[in-house]
């Protein structure tokens, strides 16, 4: 089975997302043979820093061999407490040490992408006085992710699936990357988490585009694939290539079913998705 061949009409998803540990290193490796052979260009490892660096080095020969890059990976996994949010110098150490381990296990791979989350909420500030804290860390972050080679993407998260989490809202991300103003802090949009959040997706893209570099993929409201939920991905897609995307679709997600029907599944789902874009390219007015 093949996923249909890009066109121009047509965004594509493009980057294949790894789950699991180190346990499953085999499939890992594996992963990047199939999704080289559906078409993607690109593998998401959100967890990609905490494999061992023999791992590192096992799926990065495996990505070069089969000419995929590696997609995003997390910058900052500190969760049961909040940093982001803090003005003191241990959260800054804490933030700076975080970027060091990612940035080195991006560079082992050829990465460019750190997802940077805010972590929890200290219920004890003051919102903006939060806001304003990670602004400062994004800012003492940019020139060191600039000369890493990489790139800081701010992404909002839903309180749903993830409750105490401080950073919910893409328009307060926009707002964050804005504020530090660095082409090395930009913006990711993560339609799952903007749609849980509260929908209006299209206008959420206008507002924030300026600052967008990249771009996750799910349906709501299980986060499984494109058909499985409430999303019109149709449209979505449209939209994005109307303004001139052209980076990565990251597939986040997991599948409705589980298994090999489960990934048969994910293939189909953007197997139709491309036709239906395609569908309606041709029947806009020339």
């Amino acid at each position: 089975m093949s996923t249909a061949p890009p066109s121009p009409s047509a965004p594509t998803p493009r980057t294949w997302l790894v789950t699991g540990t180190s346990s499953r290193l085999g499939r890992h490796v594996a992963e990047a043979a199939f999704a080289a052979e559906q078409g993607f260009t690109a593998i998401e490892d959100n967890f990609f820093k905490r494999r061992p660096v023999a791992e590192q080095e096992r799926m990065t020969a495996a990505l070069a061999r089969h000419g995929v890059e590696l997609g995003c990976i997390v910058n900052n996994l500190i969760f049961d407490r909040p940093t982001m949010v803090h003005g003191t110098a241990d959260a800054r150490e804490a933030l700076d040490a975080e970027f060091s381990s990612a940035a080195e296990a991006a560079r082992r791979a050829g990465g460019r992408w750190l997802t940077t989350l805010s972590g929890p909420a200290d219920p004890a500030l003051p919102p903006e006085l939060q806001a304003a804290h990670m602004t400062e860390h994004f800012r003492f972050l940019a020139d060191r992710a600039a000369q890493a080679g990489v790139t800081l993407l701010v992404e909002a998260i839903n309180r749903r699936n993830w409750p105490g989490t401080f950073l919910t809202s893409t328009r307060l991300a926009h707002q964050i990357v804005r504020a530090v103003d660095h082409p090395h802090v930009r913006l990711v949009l993560d339609v799952f988490q903007m749609q849980v959040e509260g929908g209006d997706l299209l206008h959420t893209i206008d507002e924030c585009w300026d600052a967008v570099a990249y771009v996750h993929l799910a349906d709501a409201p299980r986060r499984t694939e494109p058909g499985t939920g409430e999303i019109n991905f149709v449209n979505v897609l449209r939209h994005l290539q109307a303004k001139g995307y052209a980076g990565l679709l990251d597939m986040e997600h997991d599948s409705a079913r589980s298994g090999k029907e489960g990934e048969e599944d994910v293939l189909r789902a953007y197997q139709r998705l491309n036709a239906e874009l395609r569908d309606a390219a041709e029947g806009d007015p020339a």
